[in-house]
């Protein structure tokens, strides 16, 4: 556990310090360009939920119950549509859940196989921040959020917990440099 909260500290502190260089260093928001915007996400027409899931059903299994099609589980999807009003953070949000969600679909057992769901989840990340530089979000507390609100949801069983720590320890030694710029981080369509 305290691999996986060093892993998470230091991913954060990345994108933190990504962050402040690319905006200046004082925290100004970034006014949007073509270049750096990321588009819209959809308006969606009619929100309907799925059924908040049997808890007991939705534990029996690593990935849990998914009826959307969205590839986010029932209960964090949810989640994401009662408690963010926004449509950034909604869609940023659903992106993390099925980049998290991703990894208990068919855990890694190799370091091969972790490093792509391990750019996934970078990726979703780097939504969170380009949608931030947009001024879609508040502040970089709402990348924290979204971020580790995903992440304790995702690992809220002992076998999870089990699977994510594995992920992490094959991840131990390898990393990427921020990017030089978060446009195209953000899923087509925003993830609705």
């Amino acid at each position: 556990m305290k691999k996986l909260t060093f892993a998470v500290s230091v991913a954060m502190s990345a994108c933190l310090v990504a962050l402040t260089a690319c905006s200046g260093g004082g925290g100004a928001s970034v006014s949007p360009t073509a270049s750096t915007t990321p588009s819209e996400p959809p308006k969606p027409t009619a929100l309907v939920l799925p059924p908040i899931p049997d808890r007991t059903a939705n534990n029996e299994t690593l990935a849990g119950i998914s009826t959307t099609g969205t590839g986010v589980r029932d209960d964090v999807y949810r989640y994401i549509f009662t408690t963010y009003t926004s449509t950034h953070k909604r869609a940023a949000a659903i992106q993390k859940a099925k980049s998290f969600r991703a990894i208990y679909l068919t855990p890694p057992e190799t370091t091969g196989q972790a490093l792509p769901l391990a750019k996934e989840l970078s990726r979703a990340t780097n939504c969170l921040i380009s949608y931030l530089k947009a001024g879609y979000l508040g502040s970089f507390d709402d990348v924290v959020d979204i971020s580790r609100k995903m992440e304790a949801m995702h690992a809220d069983t002992r076998a999870r917990m089990r699977v994510y720590d594995n992920f992490n320890g094959l991840l131990d030694g390898t990393g990427e440099p921020s990017p030089d710029s978060y446009a195209g981080s953000c899923d087509a369509g925003g993830g609705l």
